[in-house]
């Protein structure tokens, strides 16, 4: 069946899927689809392989995307597709075209998520219209804000990933040591993702004359939750205190009194790690800016695809 009339089209592309969506008259999401970037040479191909599908021609589209959005130049983190958003705007042969980044999309979406979507890890008094901050790994770490200002939320995109990751006890020491062989520069986001939840696995192995069993982060965050494996569970534990350092570093930086959001799609599948881990103290315990900090409730998304109602919520305010 042919769909016609006014057509928007929304999508989350990340360095290993892409999903897709139509939005109707009433702004509900139909008919997501999960596309594997890999398959694909361009971000044209899945919208046209998505269209073909659906049966639609859109005639507005917002793309989120895993990286900084310049004035024309994509480039996507991640994954090695660079594209001009006027360009890409001509093969589709759409008559709108919003680009935005995939963590602004999901800032933006914040106010939108119903409280079934989100699981309250850390309690605390946040302001209804404070700040908010959001952080997350996927294949890489997304970090983004939202304001209150002029009346209405306004989104602060970020490239808060690429901070440098800190680190404070002896054992992180020794893997930061083993990861700078190979790195100048170890950043928040090579060890803060799907890929670095790897390194930090290998690391461990390492350290303990060990022949990792493991290669993918699926197969050590399955290993780590069922505790078939000390290296895998040393592994996240590990990677959850990291979480928190640089999560409570984003959270100073923005103020976000409207509490602190988790996104992307490994934290969902590790909240008792989380609840066990360090990552509580080591969120809360900044010295002078203790008090501060406390004032921040901090919350894991658990919605599938959060980025997409922010998406239509930038169709919506640009059109």
């Amino acid at each position: 069946m042919n769909r016609t009339g006014n057509i928007r089209l929304v999508g989350d592309v990340g360095g290993t899927n892409a999903r897709l969506a139509w939005v109707d008259e009433k702004d509900q999401l139909q008919d997501i689809r999960n596309f594997s970037c890999q398959d694909y040479t361009g971000l044209d191909e899945i919208y046209r392989s998505y269209c073909q599908q659906m049966a639609i021609h859109p005639t507005a589209v917002c793309f989120a995307v895993a990286g900084p959005v310049g004035p024309d130049e994509v480039r996507i983190s991640n994954l090695d597709w660079c594209f001009s958003i006027q360009g890409l705007q001509r093969l589709l042969d759409v008559p709108k075209l919003h680009i935005v980044n995939d963590f602004a999309a999901l800032a933006r979406a914040l106010p939108l998520l119903p409280d079934r979507s989100l699981r309250l890890l850390l309690a605390a008094d946040g302001e209804h219209y404070g700040t908010r901050a959001v952080i997350g790994p996927g294949t890489g770490l997304g970090t983004a804000a939202i304001v209150w200002y002029g009346g209405g939320w306004q989104v602060i995109a970020a490239e808060g990933g690429h901070m440098t990751l800190p680190i404070r006890t002896d054992r992180e020491v020794e893997v930061w040591r083993l990861m700078r062989r190979h790195y100048k520069r170890i950043s928040a986001e090579r060890v803060l993702c799907g890929p670095g939840i790897v390194e930090l696995y290998r690391s461990v192995c390492e350290l303990e004359n060990i022949v990792p069993r493991f290669s993918t982060a699926a197969e050590v965050v399955d290993a780590g939750q069922h505790h078939q494996d000390d290296q895998a569970v040393e592994s996240l534990y590990m990677f959850c205190a990291l979480l928190g350092d640089v999560a409570g570093n984003f959270a100073l930086c923005v103020g976000a009194t409207g509490g602190v959001y988790l996104g992307g799609g490994i934290l969902p599948r590790i909240i008792s790690f989380l609840q066990a881990s360090e990552f509580t103290e080591r969120f809360r315990n900044r010295g002078r800016a203790d008090e501060f900090i406390r004032r921040m409730p901090v919350f894991v998304i658990c919605e599938p695809y959060p980025a997409l109602p922010g998406c239509v919520a930038y169709l919506s305010q640009t059109s």
